[in-house]
Formats: structure tokens, sequence, C-alpha cells
């Protein structure tokens, strides 16, 4: 990551702010999610479950990876 320096407040916190159509917004975007995913994984599976009976989704629920809170 690179490091800039600035002489002001201001100057650092105007640099922060990408412009709206710039093309590093995707990348950074892309990164940033990234990051959150490994700090909180995802606690339940993807998509949407049918059961026949509320025990057996409630079984199926409890096959679900426990992340602390």
């Amino acid at each position: 990551m690179p490091v800039y320096r600035f002489r002001t407040h201001e100057e650092a916190h105007q640099s922060r702010w990408m412009k709206p159509g710039d093309s590093r917004i995707g990348s950074t975007l892309r990164q940033v999610l990234y990051m959150g995913e490994r700090l909180c994984p995802r606690a339940r599976p993807h998509g949407v479950h049918k059961f026949r009976t509320l025990i057996e989704a409630r079984a199926w629920r409890d096959t679900w990876p426990r992340v602390p809170r």
C-alpha cells in the first residue's frame, strides 16, 4: 500500500474520497468486502432451503458453524 504525505489535515481528508466515476471505486469496494468477509465470516449458507417439518429445519440449522459475536 502506498504512503502519502500531506501538509494539512484538509488535504488528507480530501484525498480519502473518490470522485463519482473514478475507475478505482470497483477495486476498492471489492477489497473492502473481501476484508469484511474475512473479519466476520458468514454464519449461514447461501440460498433458500425448504423443509417438510420444523424439526428438519432446526436440525439443518444446528449444523451451521457457530460464529462468536
